[in-house]
C-alpha cells in the first residue's frame, strides 16, 4: 500500500465515522474534529503522487518538533538546531508535511 493509499483509506474510515456521529447526534465539536481529519488526510492523500511509494517529506513541520520536544523532553522547548539528526531520520520516507 503506498502512502496516497493509506491517507485515503484513513480519510474514508474518518468520513464514516463523521457520518455515524452526524446522525445519531453526537455534540457538533466531534462531528467537526472527524470532518477535520478527513479533509487533513485527503489532502495529504492527495500530496502523494500516484503509484509511488514512500518518499521523504521535504521538511517537517517546525510546531511539530516544538510541542515534541515539550512532551517527551519534560523541558521548554529547545533550539530547533539542537534535535537530533536520529530523530530527525525517524521521519524520513514520510509522506506529507
Amino acid at each position: 500500500m503506498t502512502w496516497r493509499d493509506a491517507y485515503l483509506q484513513q480519510a474514508w474510515s474518518d468520513f464514516k465515522l463523521y457520518q455515524d456521529l452526524n446522525a445519531n447526534g453526537y455534540p457538533l465539536c466531534h462531528q467537526l474534529h472527524y470532518l477535520q481529519m478527513t479533509t487533513e488526510k485527503l489532502a495529504k492523500g492527495f500530496q502523494c503522487p500516484i503509484g509511488s511509494g514512500p518518499y521523504p517529506m521535504t521538511h517537517i513541520p517546525r510546531f511539530f518538533l516544538r510541542i515534541w520536544d515539550s512532551f517527551f523532553f519534560q523541558g521548554p522547548i529547545v533550539d530547533l538546531n539542537l534535535i537530533s539528526p536520529a530523530f530527525l531520520a525517524l521521519y524520513s520516507g514520510r509522506c506529507g508535511a
